[in-house]
């Protein structure tokens, strides 16, 4: 998915320009911020803003798509999934709540908000990109398992 020049590769094999350009954005983040205990907060919460989305996408698609077929299902119906949704989502509320009221409201939110802030500005440039340089992509179906049988019942 990558523009053709940031493609290409030296005589050994390495995308030399994609190493240039992740080397210069990993600069600029290490120019941003003061030591390395900034680095890992605005991480951590990047981190769980990822893991947050992950856990709601979870239950929204177990609510619009419940026949869904996926790889593997999680037993026990809507109370588990909340648990096993809403656990994780505690701790992390409770991560921020407590680093906020260290005083780093600005290292932990502030500047994590900004870079995803990021995300919505480039993607009408990403989406353009796509559509005016169309790939084939290769997907791994096989990974997956198979599909049960019309006349076998899923695990649920």
């Amino acid at each position: 998915f990558l523009p053709k020049g940031m493609r290409y590769e030296n005589a050994h094999g390495a995308p030399t320009v994609s190493l240039l350009v992740c080397g210069v954005i990993y600069s600029i983040i290490v120019m941003i911020f003061k030591d390395f205990e900034e680095v890992a907060k605005a991480d951590v919460t990047l981190y769980t803003g990822k893991v947050s989305m992950e856990l709601m996408s979870f239950l929204v698609l177990r609510w619009r798509e419940p026949e869904l077929h996926r790889p593997f299902r999680v037993p026990g119906g809507w109370p588990v999934a909340i648990v096993f949704a809403c656990l994780p989502l505690m701790c992390i509320g409770a991560n921020l709540t407590f680093q906020i009221a260290d005083g780093d409201f600005w290292k932990v939110l502030g500047i994590p908000l900004c870079m995803m802030a990021t995300g919505p500005l480039i993607y009408p440039f990403i989406v353009r990109y796509r559509a005016s340089h169309p790939q084939q992509i290769v997907t791994h179906d096989d990974a997956l398992p198979p599909e049960p049988a019309a006349n076998e019942t899923p695990l649920t």
